[in-house]
């Protein structure tokens, strides 16, 4: 940082400078000159003549320093006034022309002057206003809140503040402005006049109050909209017990009178009714299955996501023990990755893996060696994992009826199934902030795709 070294003769007058000058020459003169003639001239005579003509030459001399300093403080006397009157230029320009009202006040708060701007703001004339005090204009509420700020500003103690303040126009009509007050002070710090400057921001204030009425409606309406979906959910937890009820009861019955002809007249039932009797037994079978899995769907919509850091190798362990009954007469060859920590729920994360691997397996069954794959990928903000086979794979064309519910690419002779695992597995990827997709074609095997946000 550099450091300037003040400059002691700027700070003193312009009269105390030339006296202080003189006085010094003068104090030189006096001391040096004696010694100076001695030193430079010899001849006696003509020393005696420069001393007679000493005072002369002194007055000579000093003379034309004096007129340097005073050309000197001249041209910036000159300079100053110039700047003066730019700067006076300037401010009436603004005064007249600005787009703010603006107001020199004095200690009483009476305007002195007042520029057009100001008084179509206030609804008042000029003249009218140099028969009102500022404090006149200012909304009552306003003026108790405000009168410590204005005691300070007019005693000194701050020289400016900032604020935004109701007014009243002389039709009665109340306004906002944006006011900035500037006190300017004398020398021995006593207040002399104010300029105040105000801008109208009634339109800014009204749109504001407009946004908080907005809001105030937007955040009933969501808590009327909360309370129907928490009325919603409560209608839609008695639905799933009444179809975990209601609904299984009469399949039992029609698998227990199903179970009762098969053991009592199976040897007096021809093989036809026989046959009808199994695929009786295979549709409720069927229908009970829908029912679990319409409820597990329900269930999972309502669940609350709980996040925790999950060691997606350890889940996928879990998850491949579970269905281990199911291919113990198959030949499978897994290629798992080491997986990364994922968050999320890890109740509802088992499932997808769970349904993942579910579909992997069934659609690798006409497959002499099932070639499944576990992987991942990830980039700054996502991990995406995936399942890959070699199974029938399907057309990309139907890709959009992957994830709904009910929907179905084969039909329930070629594999088993309710149509609803993977509208579970979009569901629960939602409800994680991530994106599932899928990618195969006809005969050669399909990957599925989920992703989960790293934060």
């Amino acid at each position: 940082m550099k450091t300037h070294k003040p400059n002691f003769l700027k700070n003193i007058k312009f009269e105390y400078k030339i006296t202080l000058i003189y006085l010094i020459f003068g104090i030189l003169w006096i001391l040096f000159s004696d010694g100076l003639l001695d030193f430079l001239i010899k001849d006696d005579s003509l020393l005696t003549k420069f001393q007679t003509f000493k005072g002369t030459i002194f007055i000579i001399v000093t003379s034309v320093f004096l007129y340097i300093l005073v050309r000197k403080h001249m041209q910036n006397l000159r300079i100053a006034e110039l700047q003066l009157i730019e700067s006076k230029f300037r401010f009436d320009k603004l005064h007249e022309k600005g787009p703010f009202g603006m107001a020199i006040t004095d200690k009483e708060f009476r305007f002195e002057k007042v520029n057009p701007a100001f008084y179509t703001i206030m609804g008042y004339t000029e003249t009218e206003l140099r028969k009102l005090t500022f404090k006149e204009l200012l909304h009552p509420d306003e003026l108790k809140k405000d009168v410590l700020n204005i005691q300070k500003l007019t005693d000194g103690i701050v020289t400016d503040y900032k604020t935004e303040k109701r007014f009243i126009r002389k039709d009665g009509q109340i306004i906002w402005g944006a006011l900035t007050a500037t006190s300017t002070l004398s020398n021995d710090g006593q207040f002399q006049f104010s300029l105040v400057i105000i801008e109208d921001i009634t339109e800014r204030k009204q749109a504001e109050e407009e946004i908080k009425k907005l809001n105030a409606e937007l955040e009933f309406k969501v808590k009327l909209r909360t309370s129907q979906l928490e009325t919603t959910n409560k209608e839609l937890e008695a639905f799933s017990y009444s179809v975990s009820h209601d609904l299984r009861a009469p399949l039992r019955h029609i698998n227990g009178y199903v179970n009762l002809l098969n053991e009592r007249f199976h040897n007096d039932l021809p093989e036809k009714a026989i046959h009808y009797l199994k695929t009786i037994a295979n549709a409720t079978n069927q229908m009970g299955t829908l029912i679990d899995d319409l409820l597990q769907f329900s269930r999972t919509g309502r669940q609350e996501v709980q996040h925790t850091t999950i060691d997606m190798n350890g889940l996928i362990k879990e998850v491949l023990e579970q269905i281990k009954p199911d291919i113990e007469n198959r030949k499978i060859n897994w290629t798992i990755q080491e997986l990364p920590e994922a968050y999320g729920d890890y109740s509802l994360l088992k499932q997808v893996w769970l349904n993942l691997l579910d579909n992997a397996v069934k659609y690798t069954r006409n497959e002499k060696l099932a070639e499944i794959s576990i992987g991942s990928t990830e980039n700054q903000e996502n991990i995406q994992f995936f399942v890959r086979d070699n199974g029938v794979g399907f057309d990309m064309k139907y890709a959009n009826k992957l994830f709904g519910v009910f929907q179905r690419l084969h039909s329930h002779s070629e594999f088993e199934g309710t149509g609803i695992g993977l509208a579970n597995v979009h569901r629960i990827i939602q409800k994680h902030h991530g994106q599932v997709w899928a990618d195969a074609k006809p005969g050669t095997g399909a990957t599925f795709f989920f992703s989960l946000p790293k934060k």
